[in-house]
This record gives structure tokens, sequence and C-alpha cells, in this order.
């Protein structure tokens, strides 16, 4: 035996020897294309694949249920007051309606929006976003009841770029892009003495693409992929305003927001089928608004709301070995602030700017337009 520590085959030390022995970049093998009775593939050779792959992966799963879950919050928040500003609907407390008032048709709304947002849960995310909403409202009075009903179609749509940094021993970064457009109904019922009930359901389909190029496979390829899968979204929620002075409401709010995409099965630039669980998204939300009319033209609000995601977990399999993302349950506080404008010359245009920051299981700023218009 040799005194250097030195294996007989050399070039390696042994842990006693005084030497580094390298460490291995994880590489997921290259597939030959069958398929295991459990779903994933049998690789020719080679390790079974790092959980550092399977978790970098997840990250794209995560990013797009991140982005269609957040979205159905700014559809909840403002979709209802782009319609009212559409239709020139006022507080009902103020204006509640009478035998005067008509069902004038439909009236088109839209509203668009852009955010900034990080989430920490395992990796560190980053995403950027752009919303839209499109649609026609409707709303029915009903003066015998004391209250009025709401109805609206949209198309809804946008697109996000996020980077994910991933710290799995040794740091892996990627980026990746979201792609999405669907369309939905809402409706809300409103009495008169500021109580009120809503709901909405919309679908789509999302497209997600994901690309880390510091992680290289035995087959030479970087890591990378592009999905499509559909979405579903439902929410409802209660709400009561209630008159602080003749020009300041205050609004107490609750919602429930339900969101899932479907399971999904492809495969990867480094050869291996993934295949993802179905992932679902179950938020609980409640708050407070306060509203305060400076003018005829002007009004400005401030809000607080607190969010609690129970679920938003997402699983994928790769060569049947099952690997978990990070949850993204927990919660999330949220400011806003904004101001409303509406025209006083002919009273058919109207438009709202506002700014929300986020702290907690995501942080980050968004802001956006809302505007109304009546034919």
């Amino acid at each position: 035996t040799g005194d250097s520590g030195d294996t007989p085959g050399g070039g390696g030390d042994t842990p006693g020897g005084g030497g580094d022995t390298p460490t291995p970049v994880p590489t997921p093998p290259v597939d030959p294309g069958g398929d295991t009775p459990g779903g994933g593939d049998t690789p020719s050779g080679g390790d079974t694949p790092p959980a550092d792959g399977a978790k970098i992966v997840l990250e794209g799963r995560v990013a797009s249920l991140a982005i269609i879950a957040g979205i159905g919050n700014w559809l909840a928040d403002h979709s209802y007051k782009s319609a009212d500003m559409a239709l020139k609907e006022g507080n009902p407390l103020t204006h509640p309606p009478s035998s005067g008032d008509e069902d004038r048709g439909w009236d088109p709304f839209a509203g668009v929006d852009v955010g900034v947002f990080w989430t920490h849960k395992g990796s560190k995310n980053k995403y950027r976003t752009f919303t839209f909403i499109a649609g026609l409202a409707r709303q029915v009075y009903m003066p015998n009841h004391n209250s009025s009903f709401l109805i609206a179609a949209f198309a809804d749509g946008g697109f996000a770029h996020y980077d994910v940094d991933a710290d799995l021993g040794r740091l892996y970064d990627g980026d990746g892009s979201i792609r999405y457009l669907g369309g939905g109904l809402m409706t809300r019922y409103r009495w008169n003495n500021g109580f009120r009930l809503e709901g909405s359901a919309r679908a789509g389909k999302i497209e997600t693409k994901f690309t880390a190029p510091n992680f290289v496979a035995g087959n030479g390829q970087s890591l990378h992929f592009d999905f499509e899968t559909p979405y579903y979204a439902l929410h409802n929620g209660a709400g009561h305003a209630w008159m602080l002075s003749d020009n300041s409401t205050l609004d107490l709010l609750a919602r429930y927001f339900w969101t899932k995409q479907n399971a999904k099965s492809f495969r990867l630039s480094t050869g291996e089928r993934l295949s993802y669980d179905k992932s679902i998204s179950q938020r609980f939300r409640f708050g407070a608004r306060y509203t305060k009319i400076r003018s005829e033209r002007f009004s400005y609000y401030l809000g607080a709301h607190y969010e609690q995601e129970f679920d938003a977990e997402s699983r994928c399999y790769v060569l049947g070995q099952p690997y978990d993302a990070p949850s993204m349950k927990g919660g999330t506080g949220i400011g806003e602030i904004g101001i409303i404008y509406r025209s006083t010359k002919d009273k058919r245009f109207n438009v709202e700017a506002g700014l929300q920051g986020h702290v907690g299981v995501r942080r980050g700023i968004s802001g956006g337009v809302r505007i109304g218009w009546e034919f």
C-alpha cells in the first residue's frame, strides 16, 4: 500500500488521504423511451434521476398555479368595479334602485393590470405579470325587492415572466414564461341595505415554458420544457357596505377562491417523461375598504386584506418516482390605494387607477387601470 492515500487505481483520493473528492453535478439519465407500469420511463443504465432535477421542473408548475390563482384575486377585486363604472352604478346606500331605473342593456367594460411579485417558499421566485379583462355587463333592477342583479360575460388573458433561484446544495437558476387566455361569467345580487352576494366561474388554457441553462444532463442537453394545460376557477363571496357619512363608506368583504390545473404528462429536453398531478389552490380572503368621495368627479379608496392559502401543492413523477414541490400554504397581507374619476360632461366615461402591495408568502406590488364606458 502507498503512503499518499491514493487508491490503486490512481487519480482519486480516499477520504483519509488529504485530497478532495470531486462533487459530481447531478444529471438525469437519457430516457430510451420505454414506459414503466408506474408511468415513468425506464433508463438504459445510469443512476435514477436526482431530486434536484425534479424540484427544478416543479417550479414551472408552481409558477403557473400561482399566476392563475393570483389573477383570480385581481378579477374579483376589480371586474365588479369595472362593470359598475360601465353601468354608472354608484353606492346603493346613497343611490338605491327605484321605479324610475331602467334596464339599459349591455355595456362594455375593460381593465389592465401589471405587477411584480416574489415568493420565498423553498426557491426564490420572481414574477412579472400583465393581465387584461374585457366584457359586457348588464344590471337588472328590482325595486319591489329593494335589490338589483348584475351579470357579466368576460374574456381574460395575459402573460408573465418568472425567474427561479433554487439553492439545492448547488445554485440552479432558470427562467420561464406563461401565457394564458380564458373567459367566464360573473354575477352579483345586491340589496339596498348594502349587503351583497357574488360569484364567478372561468376556464381557459395556460402555456408554461421553462429553461434551466446550468442544469445539463448526461446527454449534453440543458433542461427545458414547454407544455399546455386547461385550468378552471371559481369564486364566491359576500360583503356589506355602511355609510359613515354623506360622502364616505366602509365596505367589509369575504371571498373564497378555488383554482385547478389538470394533470399533464410530457417529455423533457433531457429525455425523461414527466407527469404532473393535478394542482389545486384553495384560498380565503377577508378585508375592508374605505371610500371617500371628494367631488362629483373624484373619489379615492384605501383597503387592507388578509389572504390564507390552504392548498396549492404540486407533485410530479419522473421514472415513476414522486417528487413534491414547495407548498404555497400560508398567509399574505395586502394593502391597496386608488383613485376613481367619473366624467361630468356626458357621464359616460369612468376610469380607476390603483396600487396594491403584498407581504407574506407572496411579496410585491401591482398597479392597474380599469375603464368603463356606457353607450
